[in-house]
């Protein structure tokens, strides 16, 4: 069993990952326009996380190389992977700023962000029982439909910048 994906094999990759960010992107704008604000909003996270793959498989295609498994498993495997697939993708769409408030380093604020996409993503697609509360929990019903729509256009406008400057090649 090969422990690359081979190189051959990554141009297809990166076509498949591309129509998947486009397809989450297309369906996050219509759950926008419908006024689906949070579901728009969790598969803009959705496309972000994909993202993060296609920068990946990107970086070993221009390079010539095969993509090592364990690199690979990394960012995709079991635990905390989506967390880790947010993180890349943020430090990527941040790069150019680079510069923090005092006292808190890049890294720490996107930590923070990918925390947020993660803990909304969740509890958008997830209805829980909270056991210190003991009330149901579910993002629609505490948020209003107004916070709803600016979580969905600030998730969208990251979401479609992702997409410009990773597919529009």
């Amino acid at each position: 069993m090969s422990q690359f994906i081979p190189l051959k094999d990554l141009k297809k990759g990166s076509e498949i990952i591309v129509n998947n960010i486009n397809s989450l992107v297309e369906t996050a704008t219509l759950l926008h326009r419908q006024g689906r604000y949070l579901h728009s909003a969790t598969f803009s996270v959705l496309a972000m996380e994909e993202m993060a793959k296609l920068e990946l498989v990107s970086k070993h295609c221009i390079a010539g190389k095969d993509l090592p498994l364990v690199e690979w498993n990394q960012l995709t495997g079991r635990g905390s992977a989506h967390k880790r697939k947010l993180v890349k993708h943020i430090m990527n769409g941040i790069k150019s700023t680079n510069k923090a408030p005092p006292g808190i380093t890049m890294d720490q604020i996107v930590e923070l962000i990918a925390d947020y996409y993660q803990r909304v993503k969740l509890r958008v697609f997830y209805v829980n029982w909270e056991r210190g509360s003991g009330t149901w929990q579910w993002l629609a019903q505490i948020y209003s439909e107004k916070e709803q729509e600016e979580v969905s256009e600030r998730f969208l406008r990251s979401a479609r910048a992702g997409q410009e400057r990773l597919c529009k090649a």
